[in-house]
């Protein structure tokens, strides 16, 4: 049992490095533009046949662009606008997105306020889970339960920038998983039978 333990440890450790790439996020810093945009399926016509449309915040249409062939499979387009704000896209085959492009200090805040805001209820939910787990008071340790499920759903919805998809897809999930846990272990071992 305590292999597996180290080994989904050592499993952890290495999805959390960063992953280099070219393409776009939804919060992206001006440095990285150039980069593209990804169909999400498969196409059935050849990828230039498809167009996209981008719009800035107040919904001016900037630019239209014809998506490319890549890797012979997904279809995609160059993203090459370098103005700080918000662009949002129109594909004609039904995709929509938005990109906000951002210089690294406003980046790097945001990442340094939900860091600290996660480790903050990090801290409480492990602080009222051990203390009412001691002095016996299931209202406490319920409380730590709902910190840990809303801090995994706020992962899960939200993302975390510069982290993998899959990264954060499994801290929310762990997230929830300790959450829903502390909820069900203290709730069943407290049921009146």
């Amino acid at each position: 049992m305590q292999g597996l333990f180290k080994a989904s440890i050592f499993f952890l450790i290495i999805l959390s490095m960063p992953v280099v790439s070219l393409e776009c996020q939804k919060e992206t810093n001006i440095e990285d533009i150039p980069c593209d945009v990804t169909s999400t399926w498969l196409l059935d016509n050849a990828c230039n046949t498809y167009t996209v449309d981008i719009y800035n915040v107040t919904g001016d249409l900037i630019d239209t662009t014809t998506l490319s062939a890549k890797d012979n499979s997904y279809c995609y387009f160059v993203f090459n606008e370098t103005t700080n704000g918000t662009y949002y896209f129109n594909a004609s085959y039904g995709d929509t997105g938005f990109i906000n492009l951002r210089n690294d200090n406003m980046i790097l805040g945001n990442v340094f306020n939900w860091s600290l805001i996660y480790l903050l209820g990090i801290v409480v939910a492990l602080f009222l889970y051990y203390y009412g787990m001691n002095i016996q008071d299931q209202w406490m340790v319920n409380f730590s339960a709902i910190l840990f499920l809303s801090m995994g759903i706020l992962v899960l919805i939200n993302g975390i920038y510069m982290i993998s998809n899959l990264v954060t897809l499994a801290l929310g999930s762990i997230f929830v998983g300790i959450g829903a846990y502390i909820g069900l272990r203290v709730n069943i071992e407290n049921m009146e039978v």
